[in-house]
């Protein structure tokens, strides 16, 4: 039985209720704004197939929570992950892949690929992360060597919600406060 009185985003069904929709486009492009800043900005976004298949038959196929792309050609996947999944981080990296190999164009092609985001939220603390206290980890492709972003077009934010403690009156970004609702909304 159902005891909360108001929507749960980290259900699949709430999670799409409140950004899935054309009609709450509005509220997921503000929140990504809030996420990449300035240098990303999306104006508007289309929400695309979230089902993704292999390449062959009988490989493995994905199905994201949202997938979207922006008016200028970028991709962006939006999970939920309620439970801890023992290998999401694999599974982040492998979901990623499907905007990559759709952007390879048929006959003559210059390998040009759009900028790919793969945003988590996480209702769990990733066990490679627990000991650090931040809740959110950008990751791209790093040179070692030069450390530098060796390739920026790919880009991974893991959002560990239960690192995120801010009360209301602490918040001190757009970013938090959609971090707040999210958090918060179903009390």
């Amino acid at each position: 039985m159902c005891t909360e009185r108001y929507i749960n985003p980290f259900t699949d069904f709430g999670f799409k209720r409140m950004f899935g929709s054309e009609n709450n486009k509005a509220y997921l492009i503000n929140f990504l704004n809030s996420l990449f800043g300035e240098e990303d900005k999306i104006v508007d976004l289309t929400y695309a197939n979230t089902e993704q298949l292999g390449i062959l038959p009988g490989d493995r196929n994905a199905i994201f929570d949202l997938y979207c792309t922006t008016e200028n050609h970028q991709r962006i996947i939006v999970e939920m992950q309620n439970s801890s999944q023992k290998h999401f981080i694999d599974r982040a990296v492998y979901y990623s892949t499907f905007p990559i190999q759709n952007a390879a164009q048929p006959r003559e092609w210059n390998y040009e690929l759009p900028k790919v985001y793969m945003v988590a939220f996480l209702n769990f603390t990733m066990s490679d992360y627990a000991t650090m206290p931040n809740f959110k980890h950008t990751v791209k492709l790093f040179d070692d060597d030069t450390q530098t972003v060796f390739y920026d077009k790919l880009v991974y934010y893991f959002l560990e919600m239960p690192k995120f403690i801010k009360d209301l009156d602490d918040l001190e970004d757009r970013k938090e406060y959609w971090l707040y609702i999210i958090k918060n909304i179903n009390k």
